[in-house]
């Protein structure tokens, strides 16, 4: 059994608060195989593409869906054997109050599961994450608020995940300086959501994700963890 907690809706909408309880069924939810899906590893070479050993999801370069920012390496010391490649590079963005991805392909009306996820780990040298300073920004889908991203932990892992309905072929994802610390991100990550699927979200409404809590196995990784909602 899982529970997610949504607390909060954006786009406008009025906050409101939520408790789920219902069965777990592993990728019923997504596309029954990887069609559809886009795993992006922000800050590798632009040509760069591998297959993660423990999914065997291919993730690509972010170059090719953004023209701004810069491609930089975590620092060596937060780097060790249990920290995924997704998380040892980052794109930056050091100017523009606003850069957006453009991501390409996906179906107009259609549900999206976007997960954005964030690791400082000092990639600029300048141990901008300390006890008493944090980095923060903002996410937006399109022109619409999303979350503010706080970074208070710099070998911690942030990840911030929403549904929504795609109003066009496109999806722009954006960070947004606010004027208390460089924006940047680690991995962005799309998937496909069936009709079905949170029958809330809509043209006008969309949700953010706080948490999943599982109560099945604790001895393993669960990939693909999507709830089903009656």
């Amino acid at each position: 059994m899982v529970v997610c907690v949504i607390v909060s809706k954006f786009m406008k909408m009025v906050v409101s608060w939520y408790i789920i309880f219902s069965i777990l069924f592993l990728t019923e939810g997504f596309a029954a195989n990887d069609q559809g899906f886009m795993s992006i590893d922000c800050g590798i070479g632009t040509d760069s593409s591998y297959y993660e050993p423990s999914t065997g999801l291919l993730y690509v370069s972010d170059g090719q869906f953004i023209d701004s920012g810069s491609n930089v390496k975590v620092s060596s010391n937060y780097i060790n054997s249990t920290l995924p490649p997704q998380y040892q590079t980052v794109r930056s963005f050091p100017t523009g109050y606003r850069n957006c991805y453009t991501l390409p392909n996906v179906t107009m009306g259609q549900k999206y599961y976007i997960r954005a996820s964030f690791m400082y780990g000092n990639y600029d040298g300048l141990n901008s994450v300390q006890p008493n300073k944090s980095i923060q920004f903002d996410l937006h889908i399109g022109v619409n608020p999303w979350m503010t991203v706080n970074i208070t932990d710099a070998s911690q892992a942030y990840q911030f995940e929403a549904a929504t309905v795609v109003p066009a072929s496109l999806i722009w994802l954006c960070l947004v300086n606010t004027g208390h610390g460089t924006p940047f991100i680690s991995i962005l990550e799309i998937r496909p959501l069936t009709k079905t699927l949170y029958p809330y979200v809509s043209d006008n409404q969309s949700i953010s994700f706080e948490f999943h809590l599982n109560f099945g196995p604790t001895n393993e990784t669960i990939r693909y963890v999507i709830i089903i909602c009656a």
